[in-house]
């Protein structure tokens, strides 16, 4: 008996991923309910395939519903499910449901990884919860996980936003010094968010000034370093990047080209 519900349960695996396979989520719907329904016992790894199905289609509420319903009944998601889930919901901006997965999540200890991490702290940003963002960095250290770059650029994009300059760049300073190398990313957020705010001299003293030779610079830094400083009327400074930047490979656009040429007139 237990053999011939073995074959079952691998029959009716083989069948929604076929079903998967060929793009019918309903049909494999249908199938993973019938399983679900039969005598044929299930597993948690059940679970997590079909609600990393579901996540991926962005079904998100029968993802809730089926997870609602996997609880009652033993089972969980592994760490990789749960990320893939968080992270889907952030699309959605389903708040409700991220806060009461995290919460299960640290009830089973069970910690995500650190793209759901990163993915969360951008939702929160952007929607300006900035302390709840430092809040979640703060936790991903409590819990093992490292922040990276991407996530101090998005912390930092995020203070700027809410004009909380000196915050900013502490933030960035932070991630200095723990070792972490920023990218042309990160000083793309700091550099927009310091020039907007007419500190350029600032913005390039931190990056062109200390990541010289450690980060390719994209055109963009180049340009708003160079607005800035004309903005300013620092036309020798705009002029020393633009030859900077020749010298590394980038060539200013005719927008800043003709910023120069104007305060030359």
């Amino acid at each position: 008996m237990y053999k011939a519900l073995g074959k079952q349960r691998i029959i009716y695996r083989s069948r929604i991923a076929s079903y998967v396979k060929a793009g019918l989520i309903d049909q494999a719907i249908q199938v993973f309910d019938e399983m679900s329904q039969s005598d044929c016992r299930m597993f948690s790894v059940d679970y997590n395939r079909f609600l990393g199905v579901l996540i991926k289609n962005r079904r998100f509420e029968l993802s809730e519903y089926y997870y609602d319903s996997m609880n009652p009944r033993g089972f969980s998601l592994n760490s990789f499910t749960y990320s893939r889930f968080i992270s889907g919901l952030c699309e959605v901006k389903n708040f409700e449901l991220i806060f009461r997965l995290f919460d299960d999540m640290d009830r089973l200890g069970i910690v995500p990884d650190i793209w759901a991490f990163n993915i969360y702290m951008n939702l929160l940003c952007g929607v300006n919860l900035v302390d709840e963002a430092l809040k979640v960095l703060r936790l991903m250290r409590e819990e093992g996980r490292e922040p990276d770059v991407v996530s101090y650029t998005i912390i930092i994009s995020g203070l700027f936003r809410v004009k909380r300059h000196d915050e900013a760049v502490q933030m960035w300073k932070i991630m200095i010094k723990e070792g972490i190398n920023p990218d042309s990313k990160a000083c793309r957020a700091l550099v927009l968010g310091l020039c907007d705010i007419g500190k350029v001299d600032l913005a390039y003293e931190l990056t062109v000034g200390d990541m010289r030779g450690k980060v390719r610079f994209s055109v963009v830094i180049y340009n708003v370093l160079i607005h800035g400083f004309c903005r300013i009327g620092r036309i020798d400074k705009a002029l020393a990047i633009k030859k900077f930047m020749r010298r590394n490979g980038c060539e200013p656009d005719f927008d800043n080209s003709q910023c120069v040429v104007e305060l030359l007139l």
